[in-house]
This record gives structure tokens, C-alpha cells and sequence, in this order.
């Protein structure tokens, strides 16, 4: 990838580990947490990981309700319940 996809990932990796430092998860449960980037319509790149990897459960973060949201999720959430065979779970952000 390109240098400004790169560092566009690094900092999505940055909110992700932020997201998850501010959850009220047990310190013995953060290891078994993966955080993956992946580009590509969110319900076929979830459905693969899913398919490869035999999950049972995925857990998406979202930062609240905002712009972004509704054009990352929300316009893709039935394609992404419809698409994945496992179950799905939305965790938002607590407000600041």
C-alpha cells in the first residue's frame, strides 16, 4: 500500500487500542482481544474472517453515532448481519 494508507491504518490502529484501554474489560481478557484493519466492504471482509478463522462471535467498536458511523455501519449493518454467520455485537464508546 501506499505511504498515506499507511500511516491512515497506524492511526486507525492508534483509536482501536484507545477504544479498547477505555473499556471496563478485565486485564485478564485484553490479550484474547484481536484488532484487525482491514479495506474493503465491511460485510465481506468480516464475513472472511469469520469463515477463516470459525469465530463464533464479533465484536464491533464504534465511536458513537455520528457521520462516520453511519457511512462505515450503519448503511452496511443488515449486509453485515445478513453476510456473517456468527453473531454480532456493537459496542459503542462511552461519552466523554
Amino acid at each position: 500500500g501506499s505511504q498515506l494508507s499507511r500511516e491512515f491504518s497506524a492511526m486507525e490502529m492508534e483509536e482501536i487500542r484507545s477504544f479498547v484501554a477505555d473499556t471496563d474489560m478485565p486485564e485478564p481478557a485484553r490479550p484474547h482481544v484481536v484488532s484487525l484493519i482491514e479495506h474493503g466492504p465491511p460485510e465481506i471482509m468480516i464475513r472472511n474472517y469469520v469463515v477463516e478463522r470459525n469465530a463464533n462471535l464479533v465484536v464491533i467498536g464504534t465511536l458513537g453515532r455520528g457521520m462516520l458511523f453511519h457511512l462505515l455501519i450503519g448503511g452496511h449493518a443488515p449486509k453485515i448481519v445478513d453476510a456473517t454467520p456468527s453473531d454480532i455485537l456493537v459496542v459503542r464508546a462511552p461519552p466523554n
